[in-house]
């Protein structure tokens, strides 16, 4: 069996309720990224590292760079009603 990186996916209960989740995120000017369960923002002052399970809506403002390999991971945490 292949050896997973980072973090193993959460089980549905583990994730947080919708009421605990950030109402948006608001990114400009930076690049975009994922590492260990997270969507990374990296501009030229640092990363920030941001829970994928956490986000609600993520804007993407001018001068974002977001590859399409960094949304894959959001999907991962839809939720569906």
């Amino acid at each position: 069996m292949a050896q997973q990186n980072g973090i193993e996916k959460p089980d549905l209960q583990a994730l947080p309720t919708i009421s605990d989740r950030m109402t948006f995120i608001y990114l400009e000017h930076c690049k975009a990224s994922r590492e260990n369960g997270a969507v990374t923002a990296t501009d030229l002052y640092g990363t920030v590292y941001i829970p994928a399970a956490a986000i609600t809506v993520l804007l993407l403002g001018p001068g974002t760079l977001f590859p399409a390999y960094a949304g894959v991971i959001l999907k991962n945490y839809v939720v569906q009603e």
